[in-house]
C-alpha cells in the first residue's frame, strides 16, 4: 500500500476544491493542475480511504473535486492578490480539517502542511514518463 494525501487547491479564479495525491506525486499534481496556493489536511494508508475523504468532503462541505480548466486559465489574466487565495485557502483547508476530526475514523491521520510549489524544471529536461526509444513499427524488416 502506498500513503495517499487529501489536499485542499485554491487557484488563481479563487475557487478551491478536494483533491488526493499519491505519496510519490504529492508535490508535482498540485503544480500540473495548475493551483496557487494549496495545503494537504489528510494522509491516508492507502488510496481507498482518502478518495473515501474526498467524497465525504464533497458532500459534507461542499468542496468540488474538480475545477473546470477554462475557468482556471480564465482568471490568469487578472487574478486576485495571493494573499487573498492564501486566506481563501486556509479557511477552506481549517474548515476541512475540522470535518475530518469531528468524523474520525481509522486509516488516515488529520494533518496541516502547506503545499511548496516544485522549482521549474529547466528547459529540455526529461521527465519519468518521457521515452527515449523509438516506436515500433510492426511489419518493418529491421
Amino acid at each position: 500500500m502506498q500513503p495517499h494525501w487529501l489536499y485542499v487547491a485554491t487557484f488563481a479564479n479563487g475557487a478551491s476544491k478536494i483533491g488526493t495525491a499519491a505519496d510519490l506525486r504529492k508535490w508535482n499534481r498540485l503544480a500540473e493542475q495548475g493551483a496557487v496556493t494549496a495545503r494537504y489536511v489528510a494522509r491516508a494508508a492507502d488510496g481507498r480511504v482518502v478518495r473515501i475523504l474526498e467524497d465525504q468532503v464533497t458532500r459534507d462541505a461542499g468542496l468540488p473535486q474538480q475545477i473546470r480548466s477554462a475557468a482556471k486559465a480564465a482568471a490568469l489574466t487578472a487574478p486576485p492578490p495571493e494573499t487573498t487565495l492564501e486566506a481563501l485557502n486556509a479557511r477552506a483547508a481549517a474548515a476541512v480539517r475540522e470535518l475530518l476530526a469531528r468524523a474520525g475514523g481509522d486509516g488516515f491521520d488529520v494533518v496541516d502542511e502547506q503545499w511548496q510549489r516544485p522549482a521549474p524544471r529547466p528547459s529540455g529536461t526529461r521527465t519519468r514518463t518521457t521515452s527515449t526509444r523509438e516506436p515500433t513499427v510492426f511489419g518493418s524488416a529491421r
